[in-house]
């Protein structure tokens, strides 16, 4: 009783390979069943259809003080209207199914308008007059229809490919697409891009600026040096 039930320590069981399972010990039905589903497959990326801006980061500063900031989170920056980008709708329409080409259209969303790019903030503690146009910078998508061509392949800035699209009859750029995950950027901390989303990061400059008398600035950051501007959109639903 003491070593069996009372106290027992250690249960012990010793096997040996048989050449076969007896029959009593198989089982009949579904019983003991171990098999293992295969896992779901990874879904297939699909640029075609509508993207709506999710959220916008702006990768800026002088040399020694590069930032990340949200733009919408410093509305003070901007004119009143800044928060019409928001809801703009971003669409890919391939010129045939299964096409890495097409048309594209930057719409300005539900409010029919788009930001118009003014920064109002502060410079040196005073605050700019007049505001200054800050659309070369933040405004790089066409507010028309032009063209698009994807790259699937991966390149060293981003493993979702390029888009290359044309900004007018002379002006194109190539810019990174971001599918869902972690990305750092100018080692400053991870921006996520969620599940359902994608991103287009545009390279504003290639080094930061040397003129360091705003930095830490809202102006420093927007204006004197910005250099990555990265925008999130996430997949809406086609129409029914």
């Amino acid at each position: 009783y003491d070593k069996f039930v009372k106290r027992p320590r250690l249960y012990m069981i010793a096997v040996e390979p048989v050449a076969e399972i007896p029959d009593a010990s198989k089982t009949e039905g579904t019983e003991g069943k171990n098999t293992v589903e295969p896992p779901a497959p990874a879904p297939v990326f699909a640029l075609a259809g509508d993207w709506k801006v999710k959220e916008q980061w702006v990768y800026g500063g002088a040399v020694g003080a590069i930032t990340k900031d949200q733009s919408t989170a410093k509305s003070w920056c901007w004119n009143g209207n800044y928060a019409r980008e928001k809801d703009n709708i971003l669409t890919f329409t391939p010129s045939a199914e299964g096409s890495l080409s097409g048309t594209m259209f930057y719409g300005p969303g539900a409010d029919g308008a788009y930001w118009d790019y003014l920064y109002v903030g502060k410079k040196a503690g005073v605050a700019v007059d007049p505001p200054i146009d800050c659309s070369q910078w933040y405004g790089w998508l066409p507010h028309s229809e032009t063209t698009y061509t994807y790259n699937p392949e991966d390149t060293a800035e981003s493993e979702g490919g390029t888009v290359t699209f044309k900004k007018s009859k002379t002006v194109s750029y190539t810019v990174p697409l971001l599918l869902p995950g972690s990305y750092v950027f100018l080692e400053k901390s991870a921006l996520v891009v969620p599940e359902g989303c994608m991103a287009l990061a545009m390279q504003l400059a290639d080094a930061p600026s040397t003129n360091t008398a705003y930095q830490w600035s809202d102006y420093d950051r927007f204006v004197n040096s910005p250099l990555l501007y990265v925008m999130i959109f996430a997949k809406q639903a086609p129409n029914e």
